[in-house]
């Protein structure tokens, strides 16, 4: 909740962390994740970079963020490849099931994108160690304007 209405304050909280911590990935993908709501998107996408190798979810999150501002700069293919990749690193990764929900939104059959979102709105509801909250509302709410296009 603090990151949506106070990203300036999460993100230096997050860049302290990562001082602190001496380049923790963990910390990274905070400062990644900060970035991304405040529209930083070259900043993110070098901050998630640098954790993206490292294994289990650490990485499946930082790549699952890749994909998200590869999406918000319309390179759908490189995004969906990116989501993808961020599954086959930890496949139950609820940031990863609901960024992948977001590029199917642009790219795949109004079917294959909702199935995608359920998806991702479950896991995200069932994992009580990570506060997506925001990320399920967003969703839904793409999810409710598809449906309202499509019929």
């Amino acid at each position: 909740m603090l990151r949506r209405r106070e990203p300036d304050v999460v993100l230096e909280l997050s860049r302290r962390a990562l001082r602190k911590l001496k380049g923790d990935a963990a910390a990274r993908v905070a400062v990644a994740s900060s970035l991304r709501v405040l529209g930083r998107l070259e900043e993110v996408d070098r901050e998630a970079a640098l954790a993206e190798r490292e294994p289990g979810q650490i990485g499946s999150i930082a790549l699952a963020i890749r994909a998200r501002i590869l999406l918000a700069n319309g390179d759908l293919a490189r995004a969906e490849r990116m989501a993808d990749e961020a599954l086959s690193v930890s496949a139950a990764e609820p940031f990863a099931l609901i960024a992948r929900a977001h590029v199917w939104a642009a790219t795949r059959p109004p079917e294959e994108a909702a199935r995608a979102a359920e998806e991702a709105c479950q896991a995200a509801r069932n994992n009580p160690f990570e506060l997506l909250d925001e990320e399920v509302a967003e969703l839904e709410a793409l999810t409710a304007r598809r449906r309202a296009v499509t019929g």
